[in-house]
């Protein structure tokens, strides 16, 4: 089984379409899968988002990154763990290549962001400088 964790704050705006976006996904494909968002101290409807949507949540209170995943991963069921941001989608392509990667010995992985829109003038200079 396949655990997709997504470490959530006050992600109301996206938090839909990266559920949607696993869920399209894997219905593709006959990999068994969960979801499992985990809310950490949301004051947005980011929590009912995710209940309504009929995914797992766990709600913690940690305002910290590292520990908000490592309570999904505590939560999961899965032998493959994705961490999805909850302001990203997955497509089909991105899960066969991280899971062919994997199982042939990987250690872990990453992927190309391909953005939707324009960079934000804020951001420019972070991707200009990685280049």
């Amino acid at each position: 089984m396949l655990s997709f964790i997504v470490p959530a704050h006050n992600e109301e705006l996206w938090i839909g379409k990266c559920l949607h976006s696993i869920r399209t996904t894997m219905e593709k494909g006959s990999e068994p899968y969960e979801v499992i968002v985990v809310d950490d101290a949301s004051t947005d409807s980011t929590h009912q988002i995710a209940q309504q949507m009929g995914v797992r949540t766990v709600q913690v209170e940690h305002r910290k990154i590292s520990a908000v995943r490592n309570a999904g991963a505590r939560a999961a069921c899965g032998e493959l763990f994705f961490f999805v941001d909850a302001d990203t989608q997955v497509n089909e392509r991105a899960v066969s290549s991280a899971l062919a990667v994997l199982r042939a010995g990987a250690a872990g992985g990453g992927c190309v962001v391909e953005l939707d829109g324009p960079t934000p003038l804020w951001d420019a200079s972070y991707f200009s400088s990685q280049s």
